[in-house]
């Protein structure tokens, strides 16, 4: 799976003061009509539940020099929950899900499916609202190390 190259994205979910949010490369277009994402997230990820119950998330998409969100979203700095969003600049979507200031784009999705495995489900959701930010290069996962695109 380390030879599959993707975009880095953070997931957040919540409202108010229940935020939580992970980093992810399970990430995919699944549809433009109507605009549709799926997200793979790991049953025991604290955001999973989150998004189930809320029915909405947010996929930022990061660009090359947002590499340490990555690493703070991905548990690399002993932060959890809440703590995490004390990095960078956010603001809540009208339908709660935090988004990051800055990102190549923000997705705010509707849960409107979701596909359960033994150690992960699938979330698929309805693009309900889309900021793009249009400058920089994204930051892409590689055999387990970041790195972006060359000029």
């Amino acid at each position: 799976m380390q030879n599959l190259a993707a975009a880095v994205c953070l997931v957040t979910a919540g409202r108010g003061d229940q935020l939580h949010g992970f980093t992810a490369t399970a990430v995919m277009s699944l549809s433009d009509d109507p605009p549709s994402l799926v997200v793979g997230v790991g049953s025991a990820n604290s955001s999973h539940d989150l998004i189930c119950d809320s029915g909405w998330f947010c996929v930022n998409v990061l660009a090359d020099h947002q590499l340490m969100l990555a690493d703070v979203f991905a548990g690399r700095g002993g932060l959890r929950g809440q703590e995490r969003f004390a990095e960078g600049q956010w603001e809540l979507s009208r339908q709660g899900p935090p988004m990051l200031t800055g990102a190549l784009a923000n997705f705010v999705c509707q849960l409107t499916d979701r596909h359960c495995y033994p150690t992960h489900s699938l979330i698929v959701g309805h693009v309900i609202e889309l900021r793009q930010a249009g400058q920089g290069r994204p930051l892409l996962y590689w055999r387990r190390s970041y790195g972006g695109l060359k000029e």
